[in-house]
């Protein structure tokens, strides 16, 4: 990766990152048609890599290491299903915690701050229609996904996330 020194080769000042997560689900059948699934997970991780800018070379991205850092959160799915196959409905929503639980950059202090680059919600949700009777392996699909606003940097600071936003 690049070194803030300019200096070329690789970046002796970063340790790689390592962790351990957890995770628990359950899944269910809501009779012939329907299906939901509910998932809890949390990933705790040291050195996690953290990108960054260096004031005076915009635009150049640069890694260092957190010291730790945890990701909790929840995960949901409801599917709707014709039983002949002709149409699939799904729809799913994330949330995720992720924060750093103990970082220092400079003498400050950011832990408790958002890891930038992960969205804390998302929202998906997809239509299916696949009329193989008549067309094959042919179908059509729209998928529309809502993505909360993304921290960009470790320090968040007033106006430094991006826009939420939705995409069909």
């Amino acid at each position: 990766v690049n070194q803030p020194s300019a200096a070329g080769g690789f970046n002796q000042n970063l340790d790689p990152m390592d962790g351990k997560a957890y995770e628990l689900g359950v899944r269910g059948d809501l009779g012939s048609s329907g299906a939901v699934e509910v998932t809890i997970y949390q990933t705790n991780l040291n050195n996690e890599i953290i990108p960054f800018e260096v004031a005076g070379s915009p635009g150049v991205t640069y890694s260092r290491n957190a010291g730790t850092s945890r990701h909790r959160g929840f995960e949901g799915t409801f599917s709707v299903a014709d039983p002949t196959g002709l149409f699939r409905g799904d729809v799913t929503f994330t949330h995720t915690a992720a924060e750093f639980e103990d970082y220092e950059v400079d003498g400050e202090d950011l832990s408790g701050n958002k890891i930038p680059g992960v969205s804390p919600n998302r929202l998906q949700a997809l239509a299916r229609l696949s009329p193989q009777q008549l067309f094959g392996g042919a179908f059509a699909e729209v998928v529309a996904t809502y993505m909360d606003e993304v921290p960009v940097n470790d320090e968040n600071a007033a106006g430094t996330a991006t826009p939420s936003y939705t995409i069909f």
